[in-house]
């Protein structure tokens, strides 16, 4: 028995497939930069503990103790490494820096009162 579908059906049926696999490479690839993330402030920033890892934020605290659990939300993250993609030293460059960006925020505002951190805070955004 076979499948007998007419062109459109399988044009919605490869494209439907395309979506799904594009869903999946973006969800691979944030988890992973996720990860490495994490493990980068794990060495670079020792002061903070990330306690809780989600798609969209980091919960985190200062280890000597701080005013309690902080979350940074990660879209900013994410739109920083993708406007570098891999392959040269340059990019290379800019990729630590997004990663060195959201230690300085971490550490910049684990110590301030609660209220004003609940916020997710872009670790891209320039004070000005």
């Amino acid at each position: 028995m076979g499948v007998a579908l007419t062109w459109s059906g399988w044009s919605g049926l490869l494209a439907s497939v395309g979506i799904i696999l594009a869903l999946w490479a973006r969800h691979a690839w944030r988890a992973a930069v996720r990860q490495e993330l994490v493990d980068y402030l794990a060495h670079t920033a020792p002061e903070i503990a990330v306690t809780d890892v989600h798609v969209g934020s980091l919960v985190y605290e200062l280890r000597a103790g701080g005013d309690g659990p902080r979350r940074i939300g990660l879209e900013g993250f994410y739109r920083g490494l993708a406007g570098h993609p891999g392959g040269t030293a340059e990019a290379e460059a800019a990729r630590l820096e997004v990663f060195a960006s959201v230690a300085l925020t971490l550490r910049a505002h684990a110590g301030c009162e609660p209220g004003r951190a609940a916020a997710p805070i872009d670790p891209l955004r320039r004070a000005s």
